[in-house]
């Protein structure tokens, strides 16, 4: 059950409670952890999205979000540049083709981008014209691509889980006739 984050919490306890969410997702091993704490990420952000006077949590959630999607794809983008030493010394940097993010890691940010291009377009069908709107799409497109490059060496379950989710979000507000911004 996920509290009434409405009520009586200010934009920085709100933000207080994401931080602990965040600082700590790497550790979420089981799916029911991982669920939770995106439902309840999640939820702070469409409760934000449904105020008449806006909290700005949506903003600072996709900062973050971006953030991390932006320092988790430079490492791998540095792992890939590798791989051309990797055909010189094959043997002293076996491991250089990997990334340094668990292909986990990639995948939970990636829920959680899906989870919030739901609550943001369900709650707010102008969403599309806000400052969010870019930060979300490019980190989900983002996590998505680092999923399925094969030199992050994703299982093939999670690059098709990743796939699944990713659908599923944008099928769930395609009946809601959100249409682009002119020029997008």
């Amino acid at each position: 059950m996920v509290p009434d984050l409405e009520s009586d919490l200010s934009l920085s306890q709100t933000l207080d409670i994401f931080k602990l969410l965040t600082d700590t997702y790497p550790r979420y091993i089981d799916s029911a952890s991982r669920e939770a704490v995106e439902t309840l990420g999640v939820e702070i952000v469409r409760q934000d999205e449904v105020r008449d006077s806006k909290l700005g949590i949506t903003e600072q959630v996709l900062g973050w979000v971006s953030s991390e999607v932006n320092r988790i794809s430079k490492r791998a983008r540095s792992v890939i540049c590798l791989t051309t030493l990797r055909i010189f010394c094959f043997v002293l940097l076996t491991s250089c083709g990997h990334s340094s993010h668990a292909p986990n890691d990639i995948f939970v940010l990636l829920s959680w981008c899906s989870g919030l291009y739901i609550a943001c377009l369900k709650s707010d069908r102008h969403f599309v014209s806000s400052p969010g709107w870019p930060m979300l799409v490019s980190s989900l497109a983002t996590l998505l691509d680092l999923i399925l490059n094969p030199s992050t060496r994703a299982k093939s379950s999670i690059q098709r889980s990743a796939l699944v989710r990713t659908r599923r979000a944008l099928r769930s507000v395609s009946s809601l006739a959100i249409l682009a911004p002119r020029g997008f």
